[in-house]
């Protein structure tokens, strides 16, 4: 938030080495408190994520996470062009 209380995304540095933004650490409970797990995100780098993230300059997932649901964002990162226009599918829509 800038000193108006308006909310802003700062992007200024987007293209550097280590840069990171919105990032969120804590807990996610089911609506009946019986599942308990860690939550943890953010854009371009997730905090907190152990082995996660082997990327250098960008976030890039362990592989051997591949598995885990990010098979696909491993061959978009890799120049694969139906897993590119994937990653960008409005699937929510």
């Amino acid at each position: 938030m800038n000193k108006n209380n308006k909310i802003y995304y700062d992007d200024l540095f987007v293209g550097a080495d280590g840069f990171e933004n919105n990032r969120f650490i804590g807990i996610w409970k089911s609506y009946d408190n019986k599942i308990v797990k860690k939550c943890n995100w953010g854009d371009f780098r997730i905090i907190d994520d152990k082995d996660l993230d082997q990327g250098d300059g960008q976030f890039h997932p362990n592989k051997k996470y591949k598995n885990n649901g990010w098979e696909n964002f491993i061959k978009a990162n890799n120049g694969d062009d139906a897993a590119n226009k994937l990653e960008y599918k409005e699937w929510w829509k």
